[in-house]
């Protein structure tokens, strides 16, 4: 469906997952414990009540790449909806409820545009919010879900902020980092300052 149709059929009343590729290197690596998107649509999909749903928008690197079983299991399940790949994921997310992700930066995304999220990915940085629930299984996702019906939007605004404060805090320049993001070699200037912060943030990883 497109943004238009999910707007006129359930404007803020449906959860948004973006899908990962599979296998991926993020969620092998920061989620060795959860790491199947189907699994975690099927648990919240049972739980939603009939009048929400699960919008689900694919990884655009996955096109042509995952099975056609996966889609057919999907769209068996009455209350998933596939997004329209053209639709903007953060106009998607305003009209949302919730966001889920197991380690993707929808959830980040989520947070700062004050909303909850739904997090199957058990190291991230965002679990220090409160308007984020690490989840594991159907239970943890249906209480989630009940909490997140009553949440105060002054809370998720709160914690919108505190997020952004600390993106800013440890965020620094890589000067030119555009011009160098498609290039294979390595800018000497760049490495050289991403080395350093590296050092910094480890040697106050360690005091702390």
């Amino acid at each position: 469906v497109s943004l238009d149709d999910l707007r006129a059929s359930y404007d803020n009343n449906y959860v948004f997952m973006t899908l990962h590729m599979e296998p991926e290197v993020s969620t092998l690596s920061f989620s060795v414990e959860f790491t199947n998107c189907l699994e975690a649509i099927a648990v919240i999909s049972k739980i939603l009540p009939a009048n929400q749903c699960l919008v689900v928008k694919e990884h655009p690197h996955s096109l042509g790449v995952r099975a056609r079983f996966f889609y057919k299991t999907l769209l068996k399940i009455h209350n998933v909806i596939f997004l329209d790949l053209e639709s903007e994921t953060s106009e998607v997310i305003a009209n949302s409820f919730a966001v889920a992700t197991i380690t993707g930066t929808v959830g980040v995304e989520g947070v700062l545009q004050n909303k909850p999220v739904l997090s199957f990915g058990k190291y991230q940085l965002i679990h220090c919010l409160d308007s984020v629930f690490y989840v594991k299984n159907y239970d943890d996702v249906r209480n989630a879900i009940e909490v997140i019906n009553n949440l105060d939007t002054e809370r998720l605004s709160v914690n919108s902020e505190r997020l952004k404060y600390v993106l800013l805090e440890n965020s620094f320049d890589l000067p030119k980092f555009a011009d160098n993001t498609s290039r294979h070699s390595i800018q000497e200037e760049n490495a050289r300052i991403a080395a350093e912060e590296l050092e910094r943030f480890l040697d106050v990883s360690s005091v702390n």
